[in-house]
């Protein structure tokens, strides 16, 4: 599996709760990743987005040179669309 420029690798759903979280497993050169996205309804028909990522082992660094920036522009966007899924 692809994601735009990541390195191809492998992706494991680890768990799910409808309508309020997913999270995953990914292997990486030198290391693993968990992330985790988190659903909650507030008033009004919104929802509140959060997503929590840990990198293990000494990839660490790297990752954070190279990916955590697209990471928090990623956020930055679909905060700016408002969660109506508008964010490229």
């Amino acid at each position: 599996m692809t994601a735009g420029r990541a390195p191809p690798g492998t992706v494991a759903i680890t768990a799910v709760e409808l309508e309020r979280m997913w999270a995953s497993r990914a292997g990486i050169p030198f290391g693993r990743l968990h992330g985790e996205n988190r659903y909650e309804p507030l008033a009004d028909r919104r929802i509140r987005v959060s997503k929590r990522v840990e990198v293990h082992r000494p990839f660490g660094p790297l990752f954070q040179l190279i990916w955590e920036k697209r990471v928090r522009r990623h956020a930055r966007e679909l905060r700016r669309a408002g969660g109506r899924g508008e964010a490229a």
